[in-house]
């Protein structure tokens, strides 16, 4: 079991059945589209946003038409706090 611990980052889950073992694997997927609507824009980013940037994934973010300054103004946010801008 130790050795599994240096490889792989997450959780195990308990009591699922007793030939099967269950483990949760946090590992970066590639590129995640996040599409935001109007309503809620900060809110409904970073919750799309968060999970994404946290497991190492590159996010694109598509705002709604009718708000995206409002998301524009996040991600300038984000990059000066030190995550490298976008191209």
């Amino acid at each position: 079991m130790q050795a599994w611990r240096k490889v792989f980052r997450g959780g195990y889950v308990p009591a699922l059945d007793d030939r099967r073992y269950g483990m949760i694997i946090k590992k970066p997927i590639g590129v995640c589209g996040a599409i935001v609507p109007w309503n809620f824009p900060v809110s409904l980013l970073g919750n799309k946003i968060g999970p994404a940037l946290v497991t190492g994934n590159t996010v694109v973010v598509k705002p709604a038409g009718t708000t995206p300054l409002t998301d524009i103004r996040v991600v300038r946010i984000v990059n000066e706090a030190g995550l490298p801008p976008a191209c």
